[in-house]
């Protein structure tokens, strides 16, 4: 048991590395090769520690941690600090100010009610008891929660992220309703 949690936090470094490479080189291999050890330490961590759900929360909580590390490392090998850019000035036209909150709204809240509905009709499909997928239901949401928002500010065309994000969530409903 021992060996398997040890192979588990190997496994959680080693996909915090590859999440790193895959930064440094900007390529997208790394980051499958990352996925790939990710979800190797989420077996290995179920199959040592007590269950699944042990498993999956150590596996998504270690590689936060781990990350100072690359932290640590980017800061140590900066040579010297930049020099300071003067901050923009504050903008409070309309236009603006409704578009900042109408962006917090859509990641506070429309993502929040997609990312459950999202979550909790997936863990529903799996074969564990119903406290089992409310559980693995309230770990994975932060994380599918942070992958939504992640991809809405990283496209230029927010509208159609947000739109593609609402049929998935809407499937997620009917799957729901359904089951």
């Amino acid at each position: 048991m021992a060996v398997l949690t040890l192979t588990g936090l190997v496994l959680n470094a080693l996909a915090v590395l590859a999440v790193y490479m895959g930064w440094r080189r900007a390529s997208r291999v790394w980051v499958w090769l990352s996925l790939a050890l990710l979800a190797g330490s989420i077996v290995v961590f179920s199959a040592g520690a007590v269950g699944w759900e042990y498993g999956l929360t150590y596996a998504l909580f270690v590689p936060g941690l781990l990350v100072w590390l690359a932290i640590a490392k980017e800061h140590s090998s900066k040579p010297n600090k930049p020099p300071a850019v003067a901050p923009r000035p504050l903008s409070f036209a309309p236009k603006k100010v409704l578009s900042h909150i109408g962006l917090a709204f859509t990641v506070l809240v429309l993502q929040l009610i997609f990312s459950v509905l999202i979550t909790l009709s997936v863990s529903r499909m799996l074969p564990v008891e119903y406290a089992g997928q409310l559980a693995l239901t309230v770990v994975v949401t932060p994380v599918v929660w942070g992958v939504l928002s992640y991809q809405l500010l990283g496209r230029p065309n927010r509208l159609k992220s947000v739109l593609q994000q609402a049929a998935v969530a809407a499937c997620g409903g009917v799957l729901l309703v359904v089951s």
